[in-house]
């Protein structure tokens, strides 16, 4: 689903009127979800092609330090399937920890074959919970080979202290591993962080040359409790 999310007004005074400028940004939240599964490759494109300005999208860590893009760290009942193709029970989907899992793991369960209760016109494909080098490799050479406009990524780390250790690691290893592959990709210009983390490690991040940061404080950012 491709949704206008920011909408910012500048207003200058001229002689007693008053002229105002709407810059309008046209953010696809992970990927188009309301017409392909949400966090996959197919998503991102479809956002890309229907003129987004921003791909938003989420982050959790695997087992072998992978840095993988999925909103929630555990395979989702709403739409996951397992490799055999059976559906994620509700009871069972937090056993199944991303964090507990290489990627050579996680890439086999299909995210995309059921569909998505909440969003009826989901085209039903089978794909996958892709990399963020994966992203930026494919969203890079598709805006190159189409000659397309550059976007930016909107790319949201959550972090809770209850969690740390089992659904992901400690917030500054979680940092230091997006940051490899932004900066191995040469992604500092492009990319905004939105963090749920505390302040000192927004001064870290702060110091990450061209890299934008948004403040973003919410307790439960997931629920896996």
């Amino acid at each position: 689903m491709v949704i206008l999310l920011i909408l910012t007004v500048s207003c200058k005074s001229e002689t007693k009127e008053t002229t105002s400028k709407q810059n309008i940004e046209v953010q696809g939240h992970r990927g188009d979800r309301g017409n392909f599964p949400e966090n996959s490759i197919e998503g991102f494109l479809s956002a890309l092609h229907k003129g987004a300005n921003v791909l938003e999208l989420d982050l959790i860590i695997s087992k072998d330090n992978q840095v993988v893009v999925s909103h929630e760290p555990y395979m989702s009942s709403l739409y996951m399937s397992k490799p055999s193709g059976e559906p994620i029970l509700k009871s069972e989907e937090k056993n199944y920890n991303l964090y507990q899992m290489t990627y050579d793991s996680i890439k086999t369960f299909d995210g995309g074959s059921r569909g998505n209760q909440n969003f009826p016109n989901q085209k039903k494909i089978k794909t996958y919970k892709p990399l963020l080098s994966e992203v930026f490799d494919v969203i890079e050479k598709e805006i190159k080979v189409h000659k397309l406009p550059s976007v930016k990524y909107n790319i949201e780390i959550k972090s809770i202290a209850e969690v740390y250790g089992i659904y992901q690691p400690q917030p500054d290893i979680f940092v230091d591993l997006v940051m490899q592959i932004i900066q191995e990709k040469q992604m500092e210009d492009k990319v905004n962080i939105h963090l749920s983390i505390l302040p000192p490690l927004m001064f870290y991040i702060k110091n990450i040359p061209k890299l934008k940061s948004l403040i973003w404080f919410q307790r439960e950012a997931f629920k896996v409790i």
